[in-house]
């Protein structure tokens, strides 16, 4: 390289603005969000009973679970959740064995996942069995819903019981 071009290449160089300086003022940068901070709640999977009673139970588990976790963990919201299961061919609110759940939870980069199943019991009502994994080892806990307990009072008092037991 002639002294000419070294100039010319350090000039340059100079004059190169990095990524970050061309941000605007006022805007935020995205940041990405480390996969073991987020939680993947899948709709609960009960097999020949109306779906619609698993989203209840879902919605009520994942709302009482992102209050319970805080800013430490992000839960992925009902939303993001429906378009991954749109991205894969699924309806909203699909309801999935847990071992797709475990798939799902690999694509939307979700470190952490709670599989839920749900039991019709002879009362009518549900018997509940949670599983979170991706921190150690697995911790499961099991619920049968009270007489009269709404759909999703019973999600809710899951992820209480999820919290004392962690």
């Amino acid at each position: 390289m002639t002294p000419r071009q070294a100039i010319l290449f350090l000039l340059l160089s100079l004059c190169t603005v990095s990524a970050e300086a061309q941000i605007p003022l006022g805007r935020k940068a995205k940041t990405e969000v480390d996969a073991t901070s987020r939680v993947l709640v899948a709709t609960p999977f009960l097999e020949g009973r109306d779906p619609a009673d698993a989203v209840k139970v879902g919605n009520g588990l994942r709302d009482r679970i992102s209050s319970h976790l805080g800013s430490k963990y992000t839960v992925i919201s009902r939303n993001l959740m429906n378009a991954a299961l749109k991205h894969f061919g699924y309806k909203d609110d699909d309801v999935l064995p847990p071992s797709v759940v475990s798939n799902l939870a690999a694509q939307v980069k979700a470190g952490i996942t709670i599989v839920t199943v749900l039991d019709p019991t002879a009362s009518g009502g549900y018997a509940v069995t949670a599983e979170v994994r991706g921190l150690g080892a697995p911790v499961e806990v099991k619920l049968t819903q009270g007489d009269g307990q709404p759909l999703e009072a019973l999600g809710s008092a899951v992820a209480d019981l999820i919290k004392s037991n962690m």
